[in-house]
């Protein structure tokens, strides 16, 4: 290898803090990579995980982006991604806690990885992703009725709305609400909390989401990522409630199984 240059990069606050991923000042797990005739850049730093896409001009070997976003909005850090056997490229990322050290040391164990994400870009170089459909081999029983609940906290649901008409789904544990997201006509975009995603005008609002034990990886709409920790103070994971209101076109549920038989490896 011989040094040339920088490949690209980014503007820093200028906010000096111990850590210089915290204001932005040095980027953690960067990866450039081909993809759908494109460039995609992946970077994490101010505790976000940031996408640009773009060009590389290969004979300056500089990255020209061209449009930029955020790869989730909470819980997620550190993503790395691979290339399956049928070439898709596949994003994992580090679901981080959101408890003090003490809590973990005394659990005995801190963070995981995410559910593989399939990365797909856009004509107009917007990133898209999709939770991998080999986990749908996970799907145990159908959960009837129009709230559905999801016995400790063991389930995944598909939400499918109606562009144009309103829509919010809730996940609630005991009187706890853990997470809301409200689809909004009138400007065609998801609010989760304090952040909206505005929608592609061609996007039909969608939730998938994942409830596993202490964590709930949303995907909205192939567009963006929200991964969510919660905590309980019994041995066994707690009942999630989840009801949805306003127009929809689809509402399915199911329990998941695990994915080994005591979830931390894989039988030989």
């Amino acid at each position: 290898w011989e040094y040339l240059h920088k490949l690209t990069s980014g503007e820093w606050n200028g906010k000096w803090t111990p850590n210089p991923c915290d204001d932005g000042e040095m980027w953690e797990c960067p990866e450039l990579f081909p993809l759908d005739g494109g460039h995609v850049l992946i970077y994490s730093t101010l505790g976000k995980v940031y996408w640009q896409s773009g060009v590389l001009d290969e004979t300056t070997m500089l990255f020209h982006p061209k449009k930029t976003g955020l790869l989730d909005l909470d819980s997620f850090y550190a993503p790395k991604t691979q290339l399956d056997a049928k070439g898709r490229r596949i994003l994992w990322g580090w679901i981080q806690e959101r408890r003090d050290e003490a809590a973990m040391r005394n659990a005995g164990w801190s963070g995981m990885m995410s559910l593989p994400r399939v990365l797909q870009l856009d004509s107009d170089g917007t990133l898209r992703m999709s939770i991998a459909e080999q986990v749908t081999m996970l799907r145990g029983a159908s959960l009837p009725g129009a709230v559905k609940t999801l016995p400790r906290a063991n389930g995944e649901v598909l939400c499918e709305g109606v562009k144009g008409k309103p829509l919010q789904l809730t996940m609630r544990r005991d009187d706890v609400e853990l997470l809301q997201v409200h689809y909004a006509p009138e400007t065609h975009s998801f609010h989760v909390s304090e952040e909206e995603i505005v929608l592609r005008s061609t996007d039909e609002p969608a939730i998938h989401a994942y409830v596993d034990g202490s964590v709930i990886e949303v995907i909205l709409s192939h567009q963006i990522g929200v991964t969510k920790r919660f905590y309980y103070d019994t041995v066994t994971a707690p009942e999630i409630a989840v009801t949805v209101v306003g127009a929809t076109k689809r509402f399915d549920a199911w329990v998941i199984r695990p994915i080994s038989p005591n979830r931390l490896t894989t039988p030989a």
